[in-house]
Order: structure tokens, then C-alpha cells, then sequence
């Protein structure tokens, strides 16, 4: 299981790859490509959240506005799941419902 300071020091890599933080919430580190002027790329980190062949997409890692720690997502993500379990419908939907619900 994953720390915040283990995801802060995940570095990326020339192709994509996740780690499992637990409870079916992982963290993606994004690939790094070079862009048009030489320089690199990428290497953004998010959480995805995975129950019962579903995926649904949590949040972006970072300590600015709108992004999330690891105790937020996995706050988030129990949200998530709770929601799932009580509508019976899959977690990728959850961010259609509260678009309608807005």
C-alpha cells in the first residue's frame, strides 16, 4: 500500500503504469513523450478508482486547488463506491449523476 510520500516521489517512465494504493484505488502515472520543441513532457499523476470491472476516474494527485492528497481520493473513492452499491449502477457512471443532479 502506497503513502503520500511514495506517490510524490513516483517517477515517470517512457510508457504508462499504476500502483495500487488499496481498497481498489489506484494512482496512474502518466508517460512522458517529447513534444514538438525537444523538451519532455507528461508524467501527471491521477487516481482511478476499480469495483467490479468498472473504472471511474477519481481526481488529479497534487496539493493545488482542485487536486487531491491520497486521503482525499480515498475519501472520494469510498463516496464513490458507496454510491455504487446503493443505486446498484456502475461507478463510471457516478459523474453523469451528479452532472444531472446539478
Amino acid at each position: 500500500m502506497l503513502t503520500q510520500h511514495d506517490i510524490r516521489h513516483l517517477k515517470p517512465t517512457d510508457s504508462q503504469y499504476k500502483r495500487g494504493c488499496g481498497n481498489g484505488l489506484y494512482v496512474v502515472i502518466s508517460n512522458k513523450f517529447v513534444g514538438k520543441d525537444g523538451k519532455k513532457y507528461g508524467g501527471s499523476k491521477y487516481f482511478i478508482g476499480r469495483y467490479k470491472g468498472s473504472y471511474a476516474h477519481v481526481g488529479t494527485f497534487g496539493n493545488r486547488f482542485g487536486e487531491l492528497s491520497l486521503n482525499d481520493a480515498s475519501e472520494e473513492w469510498n463516496k464513490i463506491k458507496e454510491w455504487s452499491k446503493t443505486t446498484g449502477q456502475k461507478v463510471k457512471r457516478y459523474r453523469e449523476h451528479q452532472l444531472s443532479a446539478s
